[in-house]
């Protein structure tokens, strides 16, 4: 069994457990907040030191999340020390994420525009989003700007690309006048 299917088995695991417990929301928020921290490379290195007992390595987990996580998140994580599949926690957090999401039906999406847009017109150019591109499902849109697009927008999901900005269609514009 390769690393990925051993990851994606522990997350269906504690996905279950959470919608058994009806605590789905908190723990897929605790594992963006583990996620995000183990971006840290200086944690990710200790928890991956086979020099590093295990029972440190659950302490440092402990003095990093004991008050911010679910207890079952905590528990999550000893388990995988306690096996000694440190290097999985990574790829479990986020097999746990989009397996939620396939769940709930939620479509992630990243979207660049020209300019960080206010709330309405953010909310107003989702829904066009939503509606036009994935039939209403809801999105979790993670947004960022990029001034050189000039105007309109790029989205990106499921490794697909839809480009309606400016630089984008200047781009294409160029690139058939440079083939004639």
């Amino acid at each position: 069994m390769s690393l990925k299917q051993a990851a994606e088995r522990y997350a269906t695991t504690l996905l279950d457990l959470s919608f058994d417990q009806k605590i789905e929301e908190k723990v897929r928020e605790d594992m963006d907040y583990v996620g995000a921290t183990l971006e840290h490379e200086e944690l990710r290195q200790s928890l991956l030191s086979p020099i590093i007992e295990g029972s440190t390595k659950k302490s440092i987990l402990n003095k990093l999340f004991e008050r911010q996580l679910q207890g079952l998140s905590l528990k999550f994580l000893h388990l995988l020390i306690d096996k000694s599949r440190e290097e999985l926690i990574s790829d479990a957090v986020e097999s746990f994420v989009e397996q939620y999401n396939e769940r709930k039906g939620i479509q992630p999406v990243d979207l660049t525009t020209a300019t960080d847009l206010d709330p309405a017109a953010f909310k107003n150019l989702t829904d066009k989003i939503s509606k036009e591109y994935f039939q209403g499902k809801a999105l979790e849109i993670r947004q960022n700007v990029d001034e050189s697009l000039v105007g309109g927008f790029i989205l990106e999901f499921n490794n697909q690309r839809i480009d309606t900005s400016v630089k984008g269609k200047l781009a294409k514009l160029l690139k058939s006048y440079s083939n004639q």
